[in-house]
């Protein structure tokens, strides 16, 4: 890879990452507990495996007790990770790592939710555990960036909403999934962009409203410069879903009678069966203002394509073959292109967590 030019005084520091795979009800099974005093009751471990996932979850789940930990004798207990899908903590964390620290931009690339997390605490209540989950996300999401979703971008992968199947119709799940972006100002029509129905000519769609059909939507990216847009697909839908494929050539036009080809996109979706082509995965008349690609799912952290594709590895310690990494990248007006580097940590790099005896998800001096 082409080392990166040198970037001039407005350069912007992007914070990418996918795969948190947060499990709200979390078990960690050597942990003390909160009050050492309190005695134990029976075990209820529960610890469903995968030949690749691994979910550790406390069996007396409910609404009110999401994001609290305890141990294997159900007893209230510190958070300690364990090679499972981790606790919310671990998600806020990476956003104050040093590496990190000067990150105005953030693109998260899919699955918010824990890999088992269909039916739970139970199937009447899943739908809004799927909302609580996301909206404590995104309240974490906010305090870090200054309390605006300006510049925030979030993507739906399979592990969000419903399993496989957001947006494939107007369940529960996909609503209350749908309405945490909204009420955290993720999605808006700010930018006015009318959509033509691929259904009648005469309907016509709002930026919110297309978001709310198919999870695709488009918004500005401010930190960045005025030309600067990142465009969101939902990838769920596969990669020829024609009301989406619409819906994204809509919007690239839309950019580029606006800025013509100065105008700079980024486009992220959560599977690399979809993603993998870089740019080709928009038009050949528009390629040329796309200056980034990306996808997760995989968990693993790829360097930079020739065709700008990226592949963002996992939050999730989980993860494999390289557990719980995100990237850097920095990028300006006249270098817009993202370009990263797994090979070594820095900007346009790789951070990884490394635990070692510690694995107190709140130590952010892990992240290295």
């Amino acid at each position: 890879m082409a080392p990166s030019p040198p970037l001039g005084a407005d350069a912007v520091t992007i914070l990418i990452s996918s795969d948190s795979h947060v499990e709200p009800w979390y078990l960690s099974p050597s942990a003390p507990p909160l009050n050492p005093s309190e005695g134990a009751t029976t075990s209820k471990y529960r610890q469903p495996l995968t030949s690749s996932h691994t979910v550790s979850r406390f069996q007396d789940a409910t609404l009110e007790n999401m994001f609290s930990c305890q141990n294997e004798h159900s007893v209230p207990s510190t958070c300690e990770l364990i090679s499972a899908d981790p606790p919310v903590d671990i998600h806020a964390s990476h956003y104050y790592s040093k590496a990190a620290a000067n990150a105005t931009v953030y693109f998260f690339v899919g699955d918010t939710q824990a890999h088992s997390f269909d039916g739970s605490p139970s199937a009447a209540d899943n739908a809004k555990a799927v909302n609580l989950t996301l909206t404590r996300m995104m309240s974490d999401a906010l305090k870090r960036f200054g309390g605006s979703a300006a510049n925030i971008v979030w993507t739906a992968g399979n592990n969000d909403g419903p399993h496989d199947a957001i947006f494939k119709k107007q369940d529960a799940a996909t609503k209350a999934w749908a309405n945490a972006l909204l009420a955290a100002n993720v999605v808006t029509d700010d930018l006015g962009v009318k959509y033509t129905s691929t259904v009648s000519e005469t309907e016509v769609f709002s930026q919110t409203d297309v978001f709310k059909l198919v999870g695709f939507y488009m918004k500005a990216l401010p930190a960045l410069t005025n030309r600067s847009y990142a465009i969101v697909l939902n990838t769920n839908l596969g990669g020829d879903n024609p009301a989406q494929q619409s819906y994204l050539e809509q919007s690239l036009d839309w950019v580029h009678r606006t800025h013509g080809d100065a105008g700079i996109v980024y486009v992220l979706g959560h599977h690399p069966e979809v993603m993998s082509v870089g740019t080709d995965v928009v038009p050949e008349a528009y390629r040329p203002m796309v200056k980034g690609v990306f996808c997760g799912h995989n968990h693993d952290a790829k360097s930079t394509s020739s065709k700008l594709f990226t592949n963002v590895g996992g939050l999730t310690y989980d993860s494999q073959p390289k557990p719980h990494n995100f990237l850097i990248a920095q990028v300006d007006a006249d270098h817009p292109e993202v370009r990263v580097d797994v090979s070594h940590a820095g900007i346009n790099g790789v951070h990884y967590y490394t635990p070692g005896d510690n694995r107190k998800v709140t130590d952010v001096t892990l992240w290295n």
